[in-house]
């Protein structure tokens, strides 16, 4: 009769008596046909049948799930009847002391580790990596992964008959069923994603005869992406489309870096080789499929504002970003620019009172286009104010000239943070200008407080630039913000109604953005200077404000004598402390600039020490997008200019930091020279 002792070991004679049987039997055979001493073979029968037994007895032993003293204790703590189910169910079950010391597992137990585990095991955490004691504090079920099969594991204290600390009975509940099912319907949740032709309208114009070609062309390639994948493709505009497809696809996608940007990018039109690029919105999150096509819209026209040529990937815990190699081309239509322009203009009508600001440390583009937004409130009626760094040299320079203008001399229009922040009504309209990074808002606090905020801005939206509620004017591919508010004055007000003054500074401005009208320059640069030279400005007056000291060209002189070539195509220049931050930063800025007329230079990154932070001035002549390589270190900018500040580090540790990022955007875009 078979059983099992009071330690829970298999106690059946059966076993034992069939291998005396067999034992005796193989005794007789070998004395038929052997010669051996009968003593010799008896012995060796014996011994061999002995040692069969003990290792039976070993596996059945084993197979029982513990020692007989562990078992024993185990017994005590849970009682006979509960012992004995914990022992036969299919459920694995672990039994420590509070110390995590194993005192007992079931033979379902022992069967899931398999090979893997051993009685050698002595402590709860050899099976595991749940931290024992907050299993038993929290009293809520913990998912692990041990033996390559997922468990939600379960823990509940007995106590001990033996021992005056309760045991911790584990039970083990495979998941294996559940989380196959959740992959499975993870994998098959349905994304949906926004593509459009960025660029097909600028480039029509320039080759009319194979605009129809291309445009099949990049239909075409972006119909077989979504066929390899088994997605479902519809035009529904022209050059605008929808894509779904299973989010399985996603992490493929992901992994070979959206390469169907490369793949349009490959379409070019006429002999120049124009690239045609398309942008792409993605909402990976979303609980409805109405959200994610709301959410997959939001990520196209991040995409678009960020200049074309990208993945904008929506997710639980923000964008990601992917592409963005290709200068923005400028567009020829002003069709956006009217209708923005009417629409800024009747918000500003219906306003209480205005109030206009740029970045800190304001150059010439944001005092121009704060002036330019003041004039057409001025226009419109309505109370203005431009918020600004009075220590600013800059502001200095204009606020002497704008002296000459009744408004200016005669009214208090320029304030600081604070006494704007006392302005703020209900009903005030915050317009922020030449600003993509709520860091470097001039007064971040009336941004926060301000109930209705528009944003006008030549810069690529950045990955913390949150315009969901707000009225939001961005062209990455104009030269400057003063140019965006020069085209929306030409619509909005009568011809004469800038003043000199007002139309000198913004000409300057969109000549410092544009370097003097040598990069990113279009037909719309052009045809907003030729507005303002309408309004009386001129290049004379405008390049007078661009005057520097003999100091300062000392301090750009410093930069430019201490220049590293990195990579074979970026120079790094370094330059001591400074004191005055706002000098610094613009000698810094001119010296990236100068550097990129250096043969084989395809950018120019420019490192300041500026009492407690290092700043950071990056160029490109537009071969490679420095935006990308500044957005790696917390900053922002366009394609072909970015900056950002450092804090809490050394010199020699932003330079490490830069070249890092550097390396991750070559590597990343290896064809990008």
């Amino acid at each position: 009769m078979s059983g099992k002792n009071k330690n829970g070991a298999v106690t059946s004679p059966l076993p034992y008596c069939l291998i005396s049987v067999i034992a005796v039997a193989l005794f007789a055979l070998l004395r038929q046909t052997t010669d051996v001493s009968l003593w010799l073979l008896a012995a060796i029968c014996g011994a061999g049948a002995l040692l069969l037994q003990f290792g039976v007895w070993a596996i059945l032993k084993f197979a029982s799930g513990s020692s007989s003293a562990l078992s024993q204790e185990a017994r005590e703590a849970l009682g006979s009847q509960t012992y004995g189910i914990l022992a036969e169910i299919d459920t694995p079950v672990l039994i420590c002391d509070r110390a995590g010391r194993v005192k007992w597992f079931n033979r379902s137990f022992s069967q899931a580790s398999g090979s893997r585990i051993t009685t050698s095991a002595k402590h709860f955490s050899d099976f595991c990596k749940i931290d024992l004691s907050a299993l038993r504090e929290t009293g809520e079920p913990l998912f692990t992964e041990a033996f390559g099969t997922p468990y939600l594991v379960r823990a509940y204290e007995v106590k001990s008959g033996t021992s005056a600390s309760p045991l911790t009975v584990t039970v083990w509940e495979n998941r294996s069923e559940i989380e196959a099912l959740r992959r499975r319907m993870r994998d098959e949740n349905l994304l949906v994603a926004y593509i459009a032709i960025d660029n097909l309208d600028e480039l029509y114009q320039y080759v009319q005869e194979k605009f129809g070609t291309a445009s099949a062309q990049v239909t075409a390639i972006l119909g077989e992406w979504a066929k390899s994948v088994g997605g479902v493709f519809v035009e529904y505009s022209k050059d605008r489309f929808i894509f779904l497809f299973e989010a399985s696809h996603l992490d493929t996608f992901i992994e070979n870096k959206f390469d169907i940007l490369d793949r349009v990018r490959n379409v070019n039109l006429g002999d120049g080789g124009l690239p045609v690029t398309v942008s792409i919105g993605i909402s990976a999150t979303g609980k409805t499929l109405a959200e994610k096509e709301k959410l997959a819209r939001s990520a196209l026209d991040t995409a678009l504002q960020r200049g074309g040529d990208q993945v904008v990937v929506r997710t639980a815990d923000g964008n990601e970003y992917y592409g963005g190699r290709v200068q923005t081309a400028q567009k020829q239509t002003k069709v956006r620019a009217r209708v923005f322009a009417t629409k800024l203009t009747e918000m500003i009508a219906s306003s209480g009172n205005v109030l206009v600001m740029g970045h800190v440390h304001p150059d010439f583009d944001a005092i121009g286009a704060c002036l330019g937004i003041a004039r057409l409130s001025m226009y419109c009626g309505t109370k203005v104010n431009i918020i600004t760094d009075f220590s600013s040299e800059d502001v200095k320079k204009c606020r002497t000239k704008l002296n000459a203008v009744d408004e200016y001399r005669n009214r208090n229009i320029f304030v600081d943070a604070s006494e704007a922040q006392d302005m703020i009504t209900s009903e005030t309209l915050l317009v922020i200008v030449d600003v993509n990074s709520p860091s470097q808002f001039e007064a971040p606090g009336v941004a926060s407080s301000a109930p209705n905020t528009v944003y006008i801005d030549h810069h690529r939206k950045s990955g913390d630039f949150d315009s969901d509620k707000a009225s939001v004017y961005i062209e990455p591919a104009a030269s400057s913000t003063c140019e965006l508010v020069a085209e929306l004055l030409e619509y909005a007000m009568n011809s004469g109604s800038l003043t000199r003054e007002e139309a000198d500074i913004m000409l300057a401005g969109i000549m410092l953005d544009s370097k003097q009208f040598l990069r990113n320059t279009g037909s719309r640069t052009f045809g907003a200077a030729l507005f303002l030279r309408k309004e009386g400005a001129t290049s004379a007056n405008a390049q007078e404000y661009f005057k520097t000291g003999l100091e300062d060209l000392t301090r750009e002189a410093a930069y430019e004598t201490n220049v590293a070539v990195y990579r074979g195509c970026i120079a790094i220049s370094q330059s001591g402390s400074g004191n005055n931050i706002a000098v610094d930063r613009v000698a810094a800025a001119k010296a990236a600039d100068k550097l990129l007329s250096v043969a084989g230079v395809a950018a120019s990154f420019v490192v300041c020490t500026m009492n407690d932070a290092i700043h950071i001035s990056a160029r490109s002549t537009g071969k490679i997008n420095v935006q990308l390589i500044i957005e790696k270190l917390g900053g922002g900018g366009h394609f072909e200019a970015a900056a950002t500040q450092l804090r809490g580090m050394t010199a020699s540790e932003a330079i490490k930091r830069l070249k890092a990022a550097i390396d991750n955007y070559l590597d990343e875009n290896e064809t990008a020279l």
